[in-house]
């Protein structure tokens, strides 16, 4: 704005035109500026700085208009609204060092000035209160052992000394950022109570908001359109709203006195208060905008950290030499041929072998998801296995629709992973059809001398033999029972065998509580029934035993098929 100037009639001294009170003689004006607003495109009153009361926009070609009030001792009357503060009691007209009081201008009273309310105090004490409960009992927790009840459920081995930090760092610090967090919105509260201020003049509302980062308010009474104040349900104290030019709101929560802070602004607003900027197109559709953008935000942080992350992370070659270098949940795919092993345990998943096309005797554990029994598999899910199952009711779905079976080469993605063992392991997420060539059929088991069945570990072979005498103690593990086999005619060496548990053929009947010789009865795959003492030929695949294994013989067979010797 142009400076001007003009006489003071008190005391002859040059003045500027815009100036209230002489600096001289403290003489009063009555001022009034006004110009061509830039934003609101016509004629509007401005303030002292040449700026729009209505938008805050500069304004062009200010003219001001001053009318002598009066001698010194009518400035008090000048600068006093014509209706007192409601709440006498309230009104602090100076404080020093107040920021409020920094920024009061020439003629400029304070009418009223409020702090936030006390039960502010309180309530951060309790937050800091929670935070440290909750800080301390997650630091004591993470010191304990690690429960033995929830062992099994690791896929890794734990020594005894290990505690729930160790086995779970990754939760205990996310608790320990939940405390501090609940710690530093306590911290806030404190903050933002000895450090606000409010005040209404008889020019502006004046304050002072702090928190992490000050909020600094300062709004001329005649841009203020309207006032509202939400008082609360047991405390006297509210929400003061107020919505000002050219379309802004601002709220102080936790004011005292709500009603009282209300009925004293609206006494000090112009009679006729601002009217607002009516709203365009383009407000609503930002918004909308950002809360699109918002909601993507949460929705892609909630895929990402529920799973997502391990999807939107590159897949990996990786083969049966490298397989042990990935970490775990690391996204890989690998080649190989899918086997069924002899024996497995299926929940919501399935145990299966992944042999190495480069060498047969070296494999892969890999967990494929099970369908409901009955039910057809989806792609990368396989048919639920009977009881006493064979190699040929192995079924993996492909996501072309067919199916693999035993021995079928497949490309497999999954997520690496480790056994309660320690052994690196696939859980398996998507199967393919492989690359590799078909493999060579397999041999037709061979019949080998009782002697020498321990040699044939890993392979399908015949032998003869028979279950002497009643076992002293059975054995049921996963629906198969363990019997005693030796060569017939002999007591020794005795193998033992697992035969599945059923009515059907190749199947043993499940034994009573109390078993006596006539129990025993298994039948054979041509429909016969042979019990105690009776020879046998059975077909099955040897495996190693493990060197605490209860047996004579080093190995046992998981019996496939049953016949009646001679």
């Amino acid at each position: 704005m142009a400076t001007q100037e003009k006489v003071c009639p008190k005391c002859g001294m040059n003045i500027p035109a815009a100036a209230k009170v002489c600096p001289h003689c403290q003489a009063a004006f009555e001022v009034k500026i006004s110009g061509y607003c830039t934003n609101c495109h016509e004629m509007a009153a401005a303030d002292e700085m040449g700026k729009c009361l209505r938008c805050g926009s500069p304004v062009v070609d200010a003219q001001v208009e001053s009318r002598f009030a009066g001698s010194p001792g009518m400035i008090s009357q000048l600068s006093v609204p014509s209706s007192p503060p409601l709440n006498p009691t309230s009104v602090q007209p100076s404080r020093p060092g107040s920021s409020i009081d920094k920024c009061l201008q020439a003629g400029e009273r304070v009418l009223y000035r409020s702090r936030l309310h006390g039960t502010m105090v309180g309530s951060a004490l309790f937050t800091l209160l929670i935070a440290t409960t909750i800080f301390l009992f997650f630091w004591w927790l993470a010191n304990q052992p690690y429960p033995k009840e929830m062992i099994p459920s690791l896929n890794r081995p734990i020594s005894p000394s290990d505690t729930v930090r160790d086995i779970h760092p990754l939760g205990v610090y996310v608790m320990y950022a939940i405390a501090a967090l609940i710690g530093l919105s306590g911290l806030r509260i404190l903050i933002t109570y000895f450090g606000s201020e409010v005040a209404i003049t008889n020019q502006r509302l004046l304050g002072r908001i702090a928190a992490f980062m000050p909020r600094r308010v300062d709004i001329p009474l005649a841009s203020i359109a309207t006032v509202t104040s939400i008082r609360a349900l047991l405390v006297n104290k509210g929400t003061i709203i107020i919505a000002y030019l050219p379309r802004r709101t601002l709220m102080i929560p936790n004011v005292p006195r709500p009603k009282d802070f209300e009925q004293c602004l609206r006494q000090a607003m112009p009679e006729r208060p601002a009217a607002l900027v009516p709203l365009g197109w383009k407000q609503p559709v930002m918004v909308f905008a950002i809360f699109l953008l918002l909601a993507a935000g949460l929705i892609f942080g909630a895929y990402y950290f529920m799973g997502g992350k391990a999807q939107l992370t590159p897949v990996a070659h990786a083969d049966f030499n490298t397989i042990d270098q990935f970490e775990k949940e690391s996204r890989v795919t690998i080649e190989g041929y899918i086997k069924l092993p002899s024996q497995t345990n299926c929940t919501e998943n399935c145990m299966l072998y992944l042999h190495d096309p480069q060498n047969p005797e070296n494999h892969l554990i890999i967990f494929v998801s099970r369908a409901a029994s009955g039910a057809d598999p989806a792609p990368g899910e396989m048919k639920s296995l009977p009881t006493s199952y064979q190699v040929s009711d192995l079924a993996v779905r492909l996501e072309d629709g067919s199916y693999a079976g035993n021995g079928a080469p497949v490309r497999l993605t999954g997520k690496v992973w480790e056994t309660n063992l320690g052994q690196r392991c696939l859980v398996v997420t998507d199967v393919e059809r492989g690359s590799l060539p078909a493999p060579t059929p397999t041999s037709l088991p061979v019949q080998v001398a009782f002697k020498d069945v321990c040699a044939q570990a890993g392979k399908e072979v015949i032998v003869e033999g028979q279950v002497p005498h009643v076992p002293f103690v059975m054995t049921c593990i996963r629906s198969r029972c363990h019997l005693s086999l030796t060569a017939t005619g002999t007591g020794t060496p005795s193998l033992l065998v697992y035969i599945p548990i059923g009515t059907e053929s190749n199947q043993m009947e499940e034994l009573p509580k109390s078993y006596k010789k006539e129990d025993f009865i298994i039948h054979t795959t041509d429909g016969q029934i042979a019990g105690i003492g009776d020879p046998l030929i059975l077909t099955g695949s040897i495996n190693a035993a493990p060197n605490n294994y209860d047996s004579v013989m080093d190995c046992y067979m998981m019996v496939q098929k049953v016949e009646k010797g001679k």
